[in-house]
């Protein structure tokens, strides 16, 4: 009952994030990657995942257990592959956050990111500000 709710949650997630639905082969590889991660076996998850280079859900969450394995360098490549996929992926940008800040990139992040960011928040409400300022304090 677990694998039909899993495998279910997983399509529904990739009719919402994706514009062409993958086929079956590659949710299946993802649900069992998740299965993996959730169980903690993070080398498993990666090398299941090896092969998907184009699903933006499987490339997280390969960038996920990269990080939580140790292995910063193949995270941040993987995460900014997810990025030129699906530049509006928000849990790949804060991942990709948390990975530069983990190797202590930050300020390098910071730079690159700094301009298209204050511009959002230029255009966004005040209340808008205090709801960004929050989320990134409490994020970290």
């Amino acid at each position: 009952m677990k694998k039909v709710i899993l495998l279910f949650c997983a399509a529904v997630f990739t009719l919402i994030s994706c514009s062409k639905t993958p086929d079956q082969k590659t949710i299946l590889l993802y649900v069992r990657a998740s299965e993996m991660y959730a169980q903690g076996k993070f080398t498993e998850a990666i090398e299941n995942l090896d092969k998907e280079k184009k699903f933006p859900p499987s490339l997280l969450l390969r960038a996920k257990a990269e990080f939580f394995s140790g292995d910063l360098e193949k995270a941040e490549k993987t995460c900014r592959r997810l990025l030129k996929i699906q530049p509006s992926f928000y849990e790949g940008k804060l991942y990709l956050a948390k990975i530069l800040r983990e190797k202590g990139d930050s300020y390098r992040l910071l730079y690159k990111a700094g301009t298209d960011f204050c511009t959002r928040l230029v255009q966004t409400s005040v209340q808008g500000w205090y709801r960004l300022l929050y989320k990134a304090e409490n994020y970290f």
